[in-house]
């Protein structure tokens, strides 16, 4: 079976994710590769660039081995526009169309343009690396080979090929100040001189391990503490802590190294334990399966058992196993994952499992969770009740504490697009939200499998605004009464649930600082938390980004009124929202005549999201979004001439002045200087004036990169750190970018990383070739 790599069922291929040249030192590094594959993938599908079609994509993982199951694309040999299929030789980039939507995608990822090709005179300049490939196939362009998206980092000596599998994480990539280059390290550079690209990456990866790392473990200390306070400590998703600040998993090590809270120290040791478990389970069924050559499921149980009773029974093989085998994978895959002491021979490792403050935390049922979430793996009830219930159960039950009747399933994982993820989460929420009037314990219990899904799907990209959003509202659900009704509610940001809102739309206000529905959505927040400068700030900063979205003109209107007592200003926010409104009506129903169907009123939208409807610029319909960008001007509107004068949204440091200037004196004192002359920009409204908020950008401030030496990289650090805001940066620029069985038997690629749970062959579904 295994000796062939590919299979086709049903118009799906299927990939095996084996190293079946030795290309890249082990089946784990390839399975790696795999891994990326999806994540590059989502990386560009996440970016919503029109016409750009994208494969369906899933990662299955059976038994210890990794298969690729995609979508087969309608392409062939002949229709590649872009990129390389014959290992560089030949780099196209013939379609500008295309060359286009690829630069365009570079500038969102802050991936570096570069000359790349196995020769002068079959080179050209690409936006992404060489192998990515473009066709093009009846008026659409199709994209595969995403497992180089991202840069890599500088390679570690000793690991093989380390430049194909040891990536960058992509949050860290779209904040780093200068753009990367995905083909460093690689032979598709090596005529165009490298040296630049190569040294951009050493510095990124000193950056990343010596300043971005150590700063973010006191944070991630009080973060882990905070849940620790609330009982919620077991549940603390360290993996998308880490992802969201651009951190890959292989740095808990570092992480741990620099913490001094011990509960947390002990948290992060499970976690690496864990993952040093998958690697070798998954070694050991593989080696498994090629001896036996038949997906039976009884031995692949026994090695399954035997191994969980070697890990965590109480005998001397297991305190063996733990003073040896596992302390040397521990040091080999996670740089100072342990401390001298922990390291030195004698050390009984396996006793820092019990070494949290609280007694009631049972360590070795933390990693027995975490080890089947991981893998997959699905014991029974009663096992994992029992114990759950009784602390440190292990010692009662010998030294061999499972047994196969305790193992209900070996379990297939599955990782796929976060589509599908996000799909499932919605509806979840959908549901709860229409429940919540009639039943509302019947919509608490939707909004958890929600917050569920949204949570698994964050993990992958934790940088989403929509799920961050979604998220926001539910903690604020929480934040109810079972009869109250959420437009009579006042919130107080000292609950633990608004605290847990406000994070949520903190991180997606930092992820999107131009989107003006996530702006409003926060300002409405701070609104009913009382907060009214604040909530005015963020009102004001939605309409100078879209001063069309006509729900925040409306509400916008009522904080005014009821909030500030500005009826006068209130009313001129009401008519704009009006007029707005009309416009939608009207071309709406003007899609619908010049689809052939007979006009209906708005309601017939109520299949469009709610994001839709707040941003003119981005409602459903070619004709309609053409005519929102060139057409509708309130300057040439008959209908909006009279006021296009009169509503204007203005740049924070003039509005104090209008004010005065139009009472015919002084501003008052204590009055903010957030106030509005009330005046809006056109629909089709030009730039925001430089220094406002929608346009002020401290990664765009860099433009000297930081020099070569090992000195001078430390001494940029400094400068590195002030341009890379993950907590409170600023607004990001927008110009025309806006749409944007022994352990010692792993191989040292195998033995030194992991972050597999974020998530190659020459043909022309999905060929990768690499110098």
């Amino acid at each position: 079976m295994l000796k062939y790599a590919r299979y086709r069922v049903h118009n799906i291929l299927f990939k095996f994710a084996l190293d079946s040249n030795g290309l890249y030192g082990s089946d784990y590094a390839a399975s790696k590769v795999a891994g990326h594959e999806l994540k590059g993938l989502m990386a560009y599908f996440n970016l919503s660039i029109k016409d750009l079609c994208l494969p369906l994509m899933a990662l299955i993982d059976y038994r210890g081995f990794r298969l690729i199951a995609m979508s087969i694309l309608p392409i062939t040999k002949q229709t590649i526009v872009y990129g390389s299929n014959d290992y560089g030789q030949t780099i196209h980039a013939e379609s500008e169309q295309l060359n286009r939507k690829m630069r365009l995608a570079a500038k969102k990822l802050n991936i570096k343009s570069h000359y790349c090709g196995m020769t002068p005179s079959g080179s050209n300049r690409l936006w992404s690396p060489a192998d990515l490939e473009g066709h093009a196939v009846d008026d659409r362009f199709y994209l595969l080979d995403f497992s180089r998206v991202m840069p890599p980092e500088y390679p570690k000596p000793g690991v093989k090929m380390a430049h194909l599998f040891r990536l960058l994480r992509p949050e860290f990539v779209r904040k780093y100040p200068v753009p990367l280059c995905s083909d460093a390290f690689s032979g598709f550079i090596r005529v165009h001189n490298p040296e630049q690209h190569n040294l951009e990456l050493q510095k990124a990866t000193h950056y990343l391990t010596q300043v971005l790392v150590p700063a973010f473990a006191p944070q991630l200390q009080r973060l882990m503490v905070a849940d620790y306070s609330k009982a919620h400590f077991e549940q603390f998703n360290l993996t998308e802590a880490l992802h969201s600040r651009g951190i890959n998993i292989r740095y808990l090590g570092i992480l741990r190294h620099h913490m001094t809270d011990k509960d947390c120290k002990t948290l992060i040791f499970v976690e690496m334990c864990a993952r040093v478990v998958k690697n070798n389970l998954r070694l050991r069924l593989r080696e498994r399966m090629r001896k036996l050559g038949m997906p039976l499921d009884e031995p692949y149980r026994r090695i399954i058992i035997d191994f969980l009773n070697l890990l965590l029974g109480h005998n001397d093989q297991s305190e063996e196993y733990w003073a040896k085998n596992l302390k040397t994978s521990l040091i080999r895959k996670f740089e100072l994952s342990l401390t001298e002491e922990e390291a030195r021979p004698n050390f009984p490792l396996k006793c820092i499992l019990d070494y949290f403050s609280d007694n009631s935390m049972d360590g070795k049922l933390l990693l027995f969770n975490r080890i089947q979430k991981i893998c997959g793996l699905k014991f029974s009830q009663r096992i994992n009740e029992e114990f759950s219930t009784h602390i440190n159960f292990w010692v009662s039950r010998g030294e061999q504490p499972l047994d196969d009747t305790d193992l209900d399933e070996l379990g297939v994982r599955v990782k796929h697009m976060n589509i599908i993820t996000y799909a499932q989460a919605y509806s979840l929420h959908l549901k709860g939200n229409m429940a919540w009037g009639t039943n509302p314990l019947t919509a608490q219990r939707f909004y958890k499998m929600a917050m569920e899904k949204f949570a698994e799907a964050l993990s992958t990209d934790p940088t989403n605004s929509d799920m961050l959003c979604h998220c926001a509202e539910i903690a604020m659900r929480n934040l109810e009464g079972v009869e109250q009704n959420l437009a009579d509610f006042s919130f107080s940001l000292d609950d633990p649930h608004a605290q847990e809102a406000n994070n949520y739309f903190l991180r997606a206000t930092a992820a999107t600082p131009n989107d003006s529905y996530v702006l409003f959505q926060y300002a409405q927040f701070l609104d009913k938390c009382g907060q009214i400068q604040k909530a005015e700030d963020f009102y004001l900063r939605s309409l100078e980004i879209n001063p069309n979205n006509v729900a925040c003109l409306q509400e916008y209107g009522n904080f005014l009124t009821i909030r500030k007592g500005h009826h006068d200003e209130a009313e001129q926010f009401f008519l704009r929202s009006s007029k707005c409104t009309e416009l939608i009506q009207q071309a709406l129903r003007d899609e619908a005549s010049e689809a052939g169907t007979s006009q209906r009123p708005l309601s017939h939208v109520r299949h469009r999201s709610k994001k839709d409807l707040q941003n003119l610029s981005q409602l459903a319909g070619h004709s309609f979004r053409e005519r929102a960008r060139n057409e509708i001007n309130l300057c040439s509107s008959p209908t909006l001439r009279e006021t296009s004068d009169e509503v204007m949204v203005q740049p924070k440091k003039d509005r104090a002045k209008s004010r005065a200037a139009k009472s015919g004196g002084d501003v008052e004192p204590g009055t903010s200087s957030r106030r509005v002359n009330v005046v809006l920009f056109p629909v089709n409204a030009a730039p925001l004036p430089a220094g406002s908020a929608a346009t002020s950008d401290p990664m765009t401030q860099i433009t000297q990169p930081p020099t070569a030496s090992k000195q001078d990289l430390n001494g940029n650090d400094r400068a590195i750190n002030a341009s890379i805001a993950y907590e409170d940066e600023e607004a990001e620029q927008t110009s025309d970018m806006s749409g944007y069985e022994n352990d010692d038997e792993l191989s040292d690629a195998e033995a030194d990383n992991d972050d597999d749970d974020d998530v190659d062959d020459d043909d022309d579904q999905g060929s990768n070739h690499h110098p």
